[in-house]
């Protein structure tokens, strides 16, 4: 509904304290779905390069664009690669590369790093935050993992399931960046805790 993929059925969306109709807030969002969504026929720079495309940014601007944020984030030797030949890691980074340079002052971002192992999804969190340090865009991240919530978020909003109500919003205090000292910290715990037992409250 904020990225003006659904129609609201009740309330409003608004900006900066402002309503805002579908097509006024549509061009503000960047979108990540759950899937990196990678074409598998196109080399990554032109995966990457899509969105700018589609926007109608001439085809040799956007893979420039695109191969200075792959060469600044780790995926510059892997342009002409197809999407078979990368990991699971890459394929998401490339997909997180690919909303970031669409420029919106709002990201969405549904799960994307869901699929991923323990280890592969540490690191991507890390990397995640530190794009986010460097534009501080207004983020709405979907999880079901609770360490990841309390490691990304300033605020987390926990809702039940059908039908979708808030039912819980907790304010995440803790400095940043978000080391693993802090993450493992008692006041992190403690949050951690908080919401466990939140979401255990709702499957009596």
């Amino acid at each position: 509904m904020i990225a003006g993929l659904a129609r609201e059925t009740g309330g409003t969306v608004a900006i900066d304290g402002v309503v805002q109709s579908v097509a006024a807030r549509t061009p503000r969002v960047g979108y990540m779905f759950q899937k990196d969504l990678l074409l598998p026929w196109k080399r990554l720079i032109d995966n990457v390069a899509l969105g700018l495309v589609v926007q109608g940014v001439p085809r040799r601007e956007a893979r420039t664009r695109s191969q200075e944020l792959m060469d600044k984030y780790g995926l510059g030797g892997f342009a002409s690669a197809y999407p078979a030949q990368l990991s699971g890691g890459m394929r998401q980074r490339a997909a997180v590369i690919r909303t970031l340079l669409v420029d919106r002052p709002i990201m969405l971002f549904d799960e994307p790093f869901g699929a991923l192992d323990a280890l592969t999804r540490s690191v991507m969190q890390d990397w995640l935050v530190s794009l986010w340090e460097e534009r501080r865009p207004t983020t709405v991240f979907i999880t079901h993992d609770i360490e990841e919530a309390v490691c990304l978020s300033d605020r987390v909003i926990v809702m039940s399931p059908r039908p979708g109500r808030i039912v819980y919003e907790l304010e995440i205090d803790l400095p940043r960046p978000r080391t693993d000292d802090i993450v493992n910290s008692a006041p992190a715990i403690a949050y951690k805790a908080d919401l466990l037992k939140t979401l255990k409250s709702m499957l009596v």
